[in-house]
């Protein structure tokens, strides 16, 4: 087959081995010079098939610019986080095309700018993509929807979930659930697998915190058997007078901050003999500077995610061997994600003829990290996968929750 291609960032028959740190000047000194002319693109065409040609921008606050005159400046994790994941995207760029896909992708780089990202939307090649991946931030997502109305552009939110504030987009597709959607995972799985229940919401002083409390509270109805109490955390409350002694006690912990989260599990630690309790946490948790695996799987604790691979799957093993092969260093969370993001989505776009709102009927896909089940959102905004993890420590390692 004979495969067409022009593509940024590779020196074609040249594999040079390289610190983390030179491969990184490399990369954002060829995307500084490729956006300087105009942006970078990748025409990936195999030309013994006769069919479409997709045309696909990405546009992502790559921050390329100030990463490499800083390396440590203020959007330097942002920055790094979407090279990542293009760096993945590109690997499903091309195990679509030697299926026979045509593709085109355009590659640019907002710098976080408001300003330059509503220039790159009056690019000719952006008014006429078939898909657009990103922005990656909230200010560009509310930039975007008039853009995406007039246009009939469906775009895909990649990376983060947007919690602060309400983003009214038909064509908006996020790739993660937005946060109020983890109510209604944890209220289906307790009304299927647990039933009647005393379900106490500790929550923070956060928007997320107030957002997952609210949805809790519009979704849980007295005839459900599900007992709700919403309490805001303090150093000083006595969740224990809360507990039940003749139901199981599912207690939901939403704070942000990790000494909350500490003193919150202390208190539940100290109580466990006494009472029936499964304790939920959230994803942040993972990140946290001391994790005690046994006192977690004691507690036990679980955790939801949008996020889980299991390296013992074949297709994640493939996949970390053929990025190994490509970058010479580990796939990161966000490599994953570009990777299996965009394969999912542009068979979608292949699949439903460019009418992305009929995600909604398709089944769920299981890819690397997560599965993919496309469903409009409650309050009948654009659309959102509806997947996610129930992880618990067992054997000193994460594992999934029956």
């Amino acid at each position: 087959m004979g495969i067409k291609r022009r593509v940024a960032f590779q020196i074609s028959g040249v594999r040079i081995l390289l610190s983390y740190q030179a491969k990184l000047s490399l990369f954002l000194i060829l995307f500084i010079f490729f956006q300087s002319n105009i942006f970078s693109q990748i025409q990936l065409t195999d030309s013994t098939v006769e069919n479409k040609n997709y045309n696909i921008s990405l546009i992502m606050p790559f921050c390329s610019k100030q990463i490499l005159e800083n390396p440590n400046h203020k959007n330097a994790e942002l920055g790094n986080s979407c090279r990542e994941y293009y760096q993945g995207l590109l690997l499903a760029a091309d195990t679509l095309t030697k299926s026979g896909m045509k593709l085109t992708l355009s590659v640019f780089d907002t710098e976080k700018d408001s300003s330059k990202f509503l220039h790159i939307l009056k690019k000719d090649i952006v008014q006429n993509a078939d898909l657009i991946f990103g922005p990656a931030n909230k200010d560009a997502q509310l930039s975007i929807i008039k853009f995406a109305a007039e246009k009939n552009k469906f775009h895909i939110s990649p990376l983060f979930t947007f919690t602060k504030t309400k983003i009214e987009d038909p064509f908006l597709i996020s790739a993660n659930p937005d946060f109020s959607f983890y109510a209604d995972f944890l209220v289906s799985r307790l009304n299927n697998s647990v039933g009647e229940c005393n379900l106490i919401v500790i929550s923070g002083k956060s928007s997320s915190s107030k957002i997952f409390a609210d949805r809790m509270k519009t979704l849980i109805k007295p005839e459900s058997g599900i007992k709700l109490k919403v309490l805001e955390f303090s150093k000083h409350a006595d969740v224990k007078k809360y507990y039940s002694t003749t139901r199981p006690n599912q207690i939901v912990v939403t704070c942000d901050e990790e000494y909350m989260i500490d003193a919150t599990l202390k208190s539940i630690i100290d109580t466990l003999g006494e009472y029936d309790i499964t304790t939920f946490g959230l994803r942040s948790w993972l990140d946290f500077k001391t994790i005690n695996p046994e006192k977690w799987e004691s507690a036990n604790i679980n955790i939801i995610t949008p996020y889980f691979v299991d390296y013992a799957q074949k297709i994640v093993s493939e996949f970390v061997e053929k990025y190994r092969s490509k970058y010479n260093t580990e796939p990161s969370e966000y490599a994953i994600c570009g990777y299996e993001q965009f394969l999912f989505f542009m068979k979608g776009l292949e699949n439903t003829k460019g009418n992305l709102h009929l995600l909604e009927n398709q089944k769920a896909q299981r890819l690397l990290s997560n599965q993919y089940l496309i469903k409009k959102k409650f309050d009948g905004q654009g659309l959102q996968n509806t997947s996610l993890h129930l992880l618990k420590w067992k054997e000193n390692k994460l594992a999934e929750a029956k």
